[in-house]
C-alpha cells in the first residue's frame, strides 16, 4: 500500500487549525469537503513536526511516497496515540431527570458527557478499534504521551482531550480494512490529530 507524507511545523495544541491554515495558504484544496476528487488525509504531531499523510500525491506540497508492503496473515507492529476522553450520549434516565429538573429538554452538548478509558472499558474500545480495521491476535500496552492534551475547538469553545499512547501487535486479517485504517485513522477525533497508525511489518 502506498501513501505520501508530507511535514509542518508543529507550534501548538491546535494540530487542526496548523494543518488546514497551511493548506489554506498553499492554495491546496485537495482535501476540501467541496472537491469532489478530495483525497483522504491524517494526521499527528510527532516532536517538532505534525506529519500528515494522504492517500494521493499532494500537488504544491513537498510529499514524500511512502510503502507499507504487507498482506493478509501478517504480523506487525505498531504505535497510535487516541483519545483517552471519549463523548458519549447520557443515558436515557439521566436525560429525563434533566428535563425534569430544568423543566426543558436538553440541548445537544447537554446530552453528551466525557468519559475516560481506562481498564475494561479501554480494552472493549480498542478491541472494536483494531477489528474494524482488519486486525486480529492483538495485543497491546499503554505508554506515556509525549503531547498530554490536544485541544478540540468548536466555535469559540476549546476542550482539552488528555492522550494516551497505544504501542501494538497484531495479524492483519482483512487488507482493504486495514489499508482504509492506514490511510484514514482509526478512532475519535482523527481530524484533531488523533488515530494515525504507524505499523512495521515484523521479520
Amino acid at each position: 500500500m502506498i501513501g505520501y507524507h508530507m511535514a509542518i511545523p508543529y507550534v501548538d495544541s491546535d494540530v487542526h487549525g496548523a494543518v488546514f491554515r497551511t493548506m489554506a495558504s498553499a492554495k491546496i484544496r485537495d482535501f476540501l469537503p467541496d472537491n469532489p476528487d478530495r483525497k483522504s488525509i491524517v494526521f499527528a504531531p510527532f516532536n517538532e513536526y505534525i506529519i500528515i499523510r494522504s492517500s494521493g500525491d499532494i500537488p504544491k506540497a513537498l510529499a514524500k511516497k511512502v510503502t507499507l508492503d504487507v498482506t493478509c496473515g501478517d504480523s506487525i507492529t505498531g504505535s497510535v496515540t487516541l483519545s483517552r476522553d471519549l463523548q458519549v450520549m447520557r443515558s436515557k434516565e439521566e436525560r429525563m431527570a434533566f428535563e425534569k429538573q430544568h423543566g426543558r429538554k436538553a440541548k445537544n452538548a447537554e446530552n453528551h458527557e466525557y468519559i475516560k478509558l481506562e481498564g475494561e472499558r479501554l480494552d472493549n474500545y480498542l478491541s472494536k478499534l483494531f477489528t474494524k480495521a482488519g486486525l486480529s491476535d492483538f495485543q497491546y500496552k499503554e505508554g506515556v504521551s509525549t503531547r498530554k492534551e490536544h485541544a478540540v475547538k468548536r466555535g469559540n469553545i476549546s476542550k482539552p482531550l488528555e492522550t494516551m499512547e497505544i504501542s501494538f501487535t497484531a495479524k492483519i486479517v482483512d487488507l482493504e480494512a486495514f489499508e482504509s485504517a492506514w490511510l484514514n485513522g482509526i478512532g475519535r477525533y482523527k481530524t484533531y490529530g488523533f488515530g494515525m497508525l504507524r505499523v512495521s511489518k515484523n521479520d
